[in-house]
C-alpha cells in the first residue's frame, strides 16, 4: 500500500516557501516563472524521499521537479548523473526546452542516434542524460537467435551494467510505459 501524501495540500504556497527558505542553501529557482504551489511540495516531498513516485496530471509541470532537484543538489555541492527516461525521441526534445526554461545551469546530453553514438555520449560528463525507453532497452539488451521466425531482445547484464554505472539517479517519465511486466522495457 502506497502512502498518501495528500497532507501536502493543505499547507499555502508561503508555509512551502517558508520551509524552503530554511533550507541551507536556499533553493535557487530560475526561468521566467515561479514554480506552481504543487511543484514547490512536490520539490519538498523530493528531498525528503528521492524515490517518490509521483502521480500529477498531464500538462502540470511535472517535469519541473526533478530537474529543479538535480539542480539543488549541484548547488549543495553534489556531483549529479541522473539518467532520464522518456516514452518517446520527441519527449527528448520537451526535456531540452524544460531544461533551458527552468534549469539553464545544468548540463545535459540528449542521447540520440545508433547504440554506438549514444554510448560514445554517455563517456560525457553531464548532470543528466535523457533517452527514450526503446532506446535505453537497445543499449542493455542483445538480439537472440532466431525462434519462431523472429528474433528476441533480451536484457544483457554486462551491457546494462556498463549503461547505467555511475549515474546517482534516474527519472522514470511517464512511467506507464512500464505496464508490462513481460515486456523488454520493463526488464
Amino acid at each position: 500500500e502506497l502512502a498518501s501524501f495528500d497532507w501536502i495540500k493543505q499547507f499555502s504556497r508561503e508555509a512551502l516557501e517558508a520551509e524552503l527558505n530554511n533550507l541551507d542553501p536556499k533553493p535557487r529557482f530560475t526561468g521566467p516563472f515561479r514554480p506552481y504551489k504543487h511543484q514547490l511540495a512536490g520539490f519538498l516531498i523530493g528531498l525528503h524521499f528521492p524515490e517518490f513516485l509521483y502521480f500529477l496530471d498531464l500538462a502540470t509541470g511535472k517535469t519541473r521537479i526533478p530537474l529543479d532537484l538535480i539542480a539543488y543538489s549541484k548547488l549543495r555541492g553534489e556531483k549529479p548523473r541522473v539518467l532520464a527516461l522518456v516514452p518517446n525521441v520527441a519527449n527528448i526534445e520537451n526535456w531540452v526546452m524544460e531544461i533551458e526554461t527552468h534549469t539553464p545551469t545544468l548540463n545535459y546530453v540528449p542521447l540520440f542516434g545508433s547504440s554506438e553514438e549514444r554510448l560514445q555520449l554517455l563517456r560525457r560528463k553531464a548532470d543528466l542524460f535523457i533517452i527514450n525507453y526503446a532506446g535505453f532497452a537497445a543499449l542493455c539488451s542483445t538480439l537472440q537467435a532466431k525462434t519462431d521466425k523472429k528474433r528476441k531482445r533480451k536484457v544483457d547484464d554486462d551491457k546494462l551494467v556498463q549503461v547505467i554505472q555511475g549515474f546517482t539517479g534516474m527519472v522514470l517519465d511517464e512511467s506507464t510505459a512500464l505496464m508490462n511486466h513481460s515486456s523488454l522495457i520493463y526488464k
